[in-house]
């Protein structure tokens, strides 16, 4: 029961995190005409293989664009689950009763 609420809670929050990035793509790609550009500035920055122009004009992006720091966010964030993993934890002992006490 317990893995079965952990794998319910790992799925929830990988769609969770992917509709952020959809809907993230959407407000970039409305707002900024470089959009393109600046995710491939992001993959580079994040791999380190910027050159310092390609560096500088991604600093500027981050200075100017709200838009642009929170896809950044949230690309670091997707890039460092990935790299951590996602790991299971323990529900609460008495997290069935909890949700059983919810639903009835």
């Amino acid at each position: 029961m317990i893995k079965l609420v952990c794998n319910f809670y790992i799925k929830l929050y990988i769609h969770l995190f992917n509709l952020i990035i959809i809907l993230n793509y959407r407000t970039m790609k409305k707002t900024n005409s470089n959009f393109s550009y600046f995710n491939s500035l992001v993959s580079l920055v994040l791999d380190g293989e910027a050159s310092q122009e390609e560096r500088k004009i991604f600093d500027h992006y981050l200075a100017t664009s709200s838009e642009c720091r929170k896809n950044y966010e949230v690309e670091k964030s997707f890039r460092n689950l990935i790299r951590i993993g996602v790991r299971p934890t323990s529900a609460p002992q008495d997290f069935a009763h909890q949700i059983r006490m919810n639903v009835i």
